[in-house]
């Protein structure tokens, strides 16, 4: 008898240390119920010419991972084309609508343009425009500064705050601008968010979104300007059918 109850007490042992927490399902999202959700999405622009998107959604609605959708749009309306691929987010999850500030680890909500494409080096095989990032290249985040949240030599800013965009690991060996609070800039509302290499799975970013090297690489050849590709970023969401 005491055989037994020690073979079932480590029995029940082993089976809560292989009890994971359920996780929330992956979105099951329709070509309708994409159409709906980029309609929905806070924008400050028209995206009736936009036949290109990024989706992402975190994985819970507080979370800080989440997958990230590349959808086209053809005569037929929007189909899924690449992933979904696993990506980090701010350590503070997706800000809710308008409520993102400078300093909130969170990334912002919404649907922005995708800007330029920039990387470590001289050139990068993509249709969109690329710029190479040299050592003395900075991205300014400080809320005070006149060219807050803009590309900058170091040696013409005044900013107390930025961001080197050449840095010493590989993050921003390749990257593309989220155009984020950059048309109009407004102070303190945020700055610096990017698509980025990401340090590994299950790290953070401040607000950025961030995936593997491979990954990003298929998404940027992928793109094309011609397309006004956009990226919509949201928190895990209700199928809106």
């Amino acid at each position: 008898m005491k055989k037994f109850f020690g073979k079932l007490f480590f029995l029940m042992i082993g089976t809560l240390l292989n009890w994971q927490m359920p996780t929330m399902a992956e979105p099951n999202i329709s070509s309708e119920s994409f159409q709906k959700l980029i309609e929905q999405g806070k924008t400050s622009f028209s995206i009736a010419s936009t036949s290109q998107a990024l989706l992402v959604i975190s994985d819970t609605p507080s979370s800080n991972q989440g997958k990230i959708w590349l959808w086209e749009k053809s005569k037929d309306g929007w189909h899924k084309d690449l992933g979904p691929f696993p990506v980090t987010l701010g350590r503070n999850g997706v800000a809710d609508v308008d409520q993102k500030h400078e300093g909130d680890g969170k990334s912002p909500q919404g649907i922005f343009k995708i800007g330029l494409v920039f990387g470590y080096s001289s050139k990068f095989e993509t249709a969109m425009t690329y710029k190479q990032a040299l050592e003395d290249d900075i991205w300014v985040d400080d809320p005070e500064a006149p060219d807050y949240n803009t590309w900058t030599k170091k040696e013409k800013t005044t900013a107390k705050s930025f961001e080197y965009l050449h840095r010493k690991d590989i993050l921003y060996k390749l990257a593309m601008v989220v155009e984020y609070n950059t048309d109009p800039i407004k102070k303190g509302l945020g700055s610096a968010i990017f698509i980025h290499i990401w340090k590994g799975a299950g790290s953070t970013t401040a607000g950025c979104v961030a995936f593997s090297e491979e990954n990003l690489q298929l998404i940027i050849r992928k793109l094309n300007p011609s397309m006004n590709p956009v990226i919509a970023i949201f928190p895990y969401y209700t199928n809106p059918n």
